[in-house]
């Protein structure tokens, strides 16, 4: 398992050799991660261009850290399978299933406006919710045949 600030992790694959052709890895994996968001917003002013000849710094958080959230859930499962018919032919064929649950309120800012005069001095600031649910199943099959390098000289000769 791995640790991380305010995150939690854990990945297993677990590889089976069927045969000497054949192999299937089965996957899992968790993620858990609670944190206070950092809206990482910078204004022109203040950063590339200086107000009243001064910069603000890059560690400037202009979020609310009472009020800013993110919590998100997440788990996959899945497998890898191979089987090699002979030297030229492979079959390959893969699965994920994923479930996310993602909530995320957050505050940033922007440019301050007066009218259709932009302050250079000011930020208006604004509240982000996201609140949602993600279900999704991938699925792929992949044939894979290998020419020989005297099959592939022969057919360069001849088109």
């Amino acid at each position: 398992m791995v640790w991380m600030a305010g995150e939690h992790t854990l990945h297993r694959a677990t590889l089976i050799d069927i045969s000497p052709n054949t192999s299937l890895t089965l996957t899992a994996s968790y993620l858990k991660d609670r944190r206070v968001n950092n809206s990482a917003f910078f204004s022109t002013y203040g950063t590339l261009i200086p107000v009243n000849g001064k910069y603000v710094s890059r560690h400037t958080n202009y979020g609310d850290p009472e009020h800013d959230k993110q919590d998100t859930s997440q788990f996959t499962l899945g497998w890898d399978f191979s089987h090699k018919f002979n030297d030229a032919w492979t079959y390959k064929n893969s699965f994920t299933f994923m479930h996310q649950d993602f909530y995320m309120r957050n505050t940033a800012a922007y440019n301050a406006w007066e009218g259709s005069v932009l302050l250079t001095d000011k930020l208006q600031r604004y509240s982000i919710l996201n609140d949602g649910k993600t279900i999704s199943f991938s699925f792929d099959n992949l044939q894979v045949v290998k020419r020989s390098l005297k099959a592939q000289k022969r057919s360069r000769h001849f088109s």
